[in-house]
């Protein structure tokens, strides 16, 4: 292309000229941004429970805890959030029932909003099931249910390696 000649802070002044006009916003979509619609849908005929809001998010949250739960829309999680705290034994009829009631042609899909809702229950099953108290390993066990041992010695503040001899 003879006679044009662009430079990277021509097309960067370009690029900003553009996203000005168009006003567009450049925030990743989280599930969060999702959660008052939700609200507003499933809650419209009985007052939202004390505290609506924060469980959903606390839910949201526990997601990232779980693989499978981040590949699916922020809406389908954000939706199935919202649906376990309304009620988290809702049979897969009254999910599809509740979806299909948005009238949003099939976005969410319905699969994926059950995908999570499914999973968001296990969540809170697990949550309920996990005692308060006392230190726990990851899977939720204490150090003696484990069959640990603490791995820090408190004569030499030091590490200790791994020994798979006790495990068997």
């Amino acid at each position: 292309m003879a006679g044009y000649k662009f430079d990277s802070g021509f097309i960067k002044e370009t690029e900003i000229k553009v996203l000005l006009a168009l006003e567009w916003r450049m925030d990743s979509v989280t599930p969060f941004h999702y959660v008052s619609y939700f609200i507003s849908k499933f809650f419209n005929h009985s007052p939202p429970q004390r505290n609506l809001r924060g469980r959903v998010s606390e839910l949201i949250m526990a997601t990232i805890k779980d693989i499978y739960l981040m590949t699916h829309r922020p809406s389908a999680i954000a939706g199935a959030a919202t649906l376990v705290v309304l009620d988290q034994n809702l049979s897969r009829e009254a999910v599809e029932s509740k979806i299909n009631a948005l009238s949003l042609n099939g976005f969410p899909q319905i699969e994926d909003v059950l995908f999570c809702y499914n999973k968001l229950q296990e969540l809170e099953r697990e949550k309920v099931q996990l005692p308060s108290s006392g230190t726990r390993t990851p899977a939720g066990l204490s150090p003696s249910q484990f069959g640990g041992r603490p791995s820090v010695n408190p004569s030499t503040k030091r590490k200790r390696g791994l020994d798979f001899r006790d495990l068997e």
